[in-house]
């Protein structure tokens, strides 16, 4: 067999960045509403101040020595929970290390710590979305999955998942042999508990309380165009007040996004008088990501935490787009195999 990938990907790679990120954020939202409400108090005397960064520092270093030092399934999740906290309380300082002055007030930087986690989110999906995984990936999955039924045993659904890992690699051509070392390990492996990722669970159940009417995308674009309207008055009346600078950029930047989102979710919203409803969620995402990656930076640098309202926007416009996609996706799966003929080729 074929040596695989030096870096080889983890199928449960995302679950651990959601969690990093959601917890990250979660931390910078906690801290400052608490040093707001107690008056910026600071840890120390005299010349001294133990800022919060140095405790973000510390659990990142915790986060790094578990990975680095045990195995099991609660290993990843832990490290990705205390890292996110770490890293949340390290990045909410940014403004006193891009000043000279050494100003946590600084207005932009709401704006900066949002660019870092797009730009960890997007870095992540390229990294795991690029190509599908390879034989040896698949195989190596799945020995991480017995790995983890050695120590903590599997449930049915965790011993699925590797048997059709190993499936799957071996038809990609990995090595006879080890498949079928490793799918001995895997019948071997005790039963485990159910213990699914919270993460997840909670993603579940809040696609669950969406409803499947077209209704609800309708409404999302209204929201969106809503979102680009708000954007373009408050760039407006921020140009109208001769800024300089960061300000003058930040509103003509505004004023440009918010008009480019409103112009996409209003087509959106025409081709939903079609029936080409692919047409209308690949729109709408364009709307959606558009207001997030652009609009919403901007927006942040001129209100700071008061533009995450726009940012929820967008992110729950991106949930609802996401939930339809898969469920539009769905009737044709199931229908592909009640095709005689096969699959359709264009010559």
């Amino acid at each position: 067999m074929a040596v695989g990938p030096a870096l080889v990907r983890d199928r449960n790679a995302w679950q651990h960045l959601e969690a990093f990120v959601v917890c990250a954020v979660a931390t910078i939202l906690i801290t400052r509403s608490f040093l707001g409400a107690t008056g910026y108090p600071k840890i120390g005397s005299g010349g001294l101040h133990i800022a919060h960064m140095l405790w973000g520092g510390l659990l990142l270093l915790v986060a790094q020595l578990l990975v680095l030092s045990y195995l099991g399934p609660i290993t990843k999740p832990l490290a990705a929970v205390l890292g996110g906290v770490g890293f949340g309380l390290f990045i909410d300082e940014v403004g006193k290390f891009v000043t000279a002055d050494n100003n946590y007030f600084y207005r932009p930087a709401v704006a900066i710590m949002y660019v870092v986690f797009v730009v960890i989110v997007l870095a992540g999906r390229l990294v795991h979305d690029r190509r599908p995984r390879g034989p040896a990936e698949q195989l190596a999955n799945a020995a991480a999955i017995a790995a983890e039924g050695v120590v903590a045993g599997l449930t049915k659904s965790r011993r699925s998942v590797a048997n059709r890992l190993l499936m799957r690699a071996a038809k990609g051509g990995a090595d006879s042999n080890m498949t079928s070392a490793l799918s001995t390990v895997v019948a071997l492996c005790p039963p485990g508990r159910a213990n699914p990722h919270i993460f997840q669970t909670l993603r579940h159940r809040l696609a669950g309380l969406l409803p499947q009417s077209w209704v609800l995308v309708w409404l999302t674009n209204i929201l969106l165009i809503g979102q680009a309207a708000v954007g373009i008055i408050g760039s407006l009346l921020v140009l109208l007040d001769n800024p300089h600078g960061a300000e003058l950029i930040a509103g003509f930047g505004q004023l440009v996004s918010a008009a480019v989102a409103g112009v996409l979710a209003i087509v959106a919203l025409i081709l939903q008088w079609s029936e080409d409803r692919t047409a209308v969620l690949r729109w709408s995402r364009y709307a959606a990501l558009v207001t997030v990656l652009f609009t919403e930076v901007f927006d942040l640098v001129e209100q700071e935490f008061a533009g995450l309202t726009g940012v929820g926007v967008g992110l729950f416009a991106l949930a609802v787009i996401a939930l339809h996609e898969r469920r539009s996706r769905r009737p044709l799966i199931a229908k592909r195999p009640e095709s005689p003929e096969g699959p359709q080729t264009s010559t």
